[in-house]
């Protein structure tokens, strides 16, 4: 008899090749959901806690910019300008008796920026403290406060007669 044929089979025999399968097990994505997941449930709590922080630092930026543009606009020699810091963090900017906005940051905008964020006075100073600043950028009277964000984080500032806006060793 000749060569036989199966009817399936019309490759020789060292030629044959299988087709891979393609796609995941249910296994592979269940263990893949499982690990994301895992992952997921450490890194997010650090990840909240950074970005609140971050926040944080966002308020105290803007103090130091309003603080610095106030005692610059003092400097002119032409114009009386205060800054005013109150407990829950905001404060309030004047030139010439008049408020800026510009340089200004109410409870609402501070408590949205940063929630629970809070300011105490230090070494004697009580808050609210109004900064009065000459004509020479000059301040009065010197202040000790310390900006608390609610992670913990905080940033103890010093006001010197100077004019100079120092955040303090132990800061975050």
């Amino acid at each position: 008899m000749g060569e036989q044929h199966h009817l399936l089979d019309t490759q020789p025999v060292g030629e044959l090749q299988l087709k891979q399968p393609r796609g995941f097990t249910l296994i592979e994505l269940a263990v893949t959901i499982a690990v994301v997941a895992l992952l997921a449930a450490v890194v997010l709590p650090y990840l909240g806690g950074t970005i609140s922080n971050s926040r944080s630092r966002t308020v105290v930026a803007k103090f130091t910019q309003d603080f610095a543009w106030l005692r610059n606009t003092a400097g002119t020699g032409t114009h009386t300008v205060t800054l005013t810091l109150n407990a829950d963090c905001s404060w309030a900017g004047t030139v010439d008796g008049n408020a800026d906005s510009a340089r200004s940051y109410s409870t609402a905008q501070v408590q949205q920026a940063s929630p629970g964020m809070g300011c105490t006075g230090q070494s004697g100073t009580a808050l609210p403290v109004t900064l009065t600043f000459n004509s020479q950028g000059f301040v009065a009277p010197s202040a000790n406060f310390t900006f608390s964000a609610s992670t913990g984080q905080q940033w103890p500032m010093q006001v010197l007669g100077s004019g100079t806006l120092a955040i303090t060793t132990g800061s975050s």
